[in-house]
């Protein structure tokens, strides 16, 4: 309201200046110019006729100062306005992007601490090293636990996509595989794909527990590695190994600061 009472008001001001200097010429032109015969110089019309047009200058030049100080405050307000709506704009945007990154961290944490617990149990309840066998109850009860986490696993794969988050990208090399910061896309697929083999291996084998109570842990591959921590299809190497780098991922963007426009860049 204020900018707009400001601009009539100037409006009126310069529209009075500019008929001012319109019937200033009129009537130097009227009194002086046309008469016959024509002022002589050095007289007090020839001097009146001078007053005439320095007015008519006068008026004309604090039209156009007017009009030029009304158009800069004009563009330097509508910048300032640019400038605070294009940072809200853009903090609101940081805040959403922070929030979906931080509940991404919190269920990455809970998800692979879930993951760490089932396989700790598995640990204590296939036996020492020397004679590891598991019983169908046991098989079962921790490998239908482990299926959720596979399937959280796989949302989280599913929603890195639709973050639309630029610091996520920062790292990556000609869309080839990464090294730090990692594609978390790739790291959430690999987890859940090491989760999925075993329980793809729990599908098939759990008719073997038919005719006894317990089976040898070697005789269950993927299981067994999961559990046992060989050094090839490992736990650390198919889980741990990325969570590591997901985390410092994510971490590591929530620590971008924001860059905001410059005043007037717009």
């Amino acid at each position: 309201m204020g900018n707009i009472g400001s601009s009539r008001t100037l409006v009126l001001v310069i529209v009075g200046l500019v008929s001012s200097f319109i019937i200033t010429i009129v009537l130097f032109f009227t009194l002086f110019f046309f008469r016959d015969p024509r002022v002589e110089a050095n007289t007090l019309e020839f001097e009146a006729a001078k007053t005439f047009l320095q007015v008519a200058g006068v008026i004309l030049f604090g039209a156009l100062v007017a009009l030029s100080t009304f158009l800069f405050q004009q563009e330097w307000t509508t910048r300032r306005e640019n400038f605070s709506r294009e940072t809200e704009n853009l903090r609101d945007k940081r805040e959403r992007q922070d929030a979906a990154l931080r509940n991404m961290l919190n269920e990455t944490l809970k998800t692979y601490n879930g993951v760490k617990r089932v396989r700790r149990v598995l640990k204590a309840e296939t036996g020492a090293a020397d004679r590891k066998s598991i019983s169908k109850e046991v098989y079962k009860g921790h490998l239908l636990e482990l299926n959720n986490y596979q399937l959280t696993f796989e949302h989280l794969k599913k929603t890195v996509p639709m973050l639309n988050d630029e610091r996520l990208s920062a790292g990556l090399k000609d869309g080839k595989m990464p090294q730090m910061p990692i594609d978390l896309e790739y790291a959430y697929r690999e987890v859940e794909s090491y989760l999925n083999r075993i329980f793809k291996e729990f599908e098939e084998n759990l008719h073997i527990f038919d005719d006894r109570d317990s089976v040898s842990l070697s005789s269950l591959e993927f299981l067994n590695k999961f559990v046992s921590g060989s050094t090839s299809g490992n736990f650390t190497a198919g889980v741990s190994a990325y969570i590591d780098q997901i985390l410092a991922t994510l971490q590591r963007a929530l620590l971008v600061p924001l860059t905001l426009p410059k005043v007037g860049s717009h």
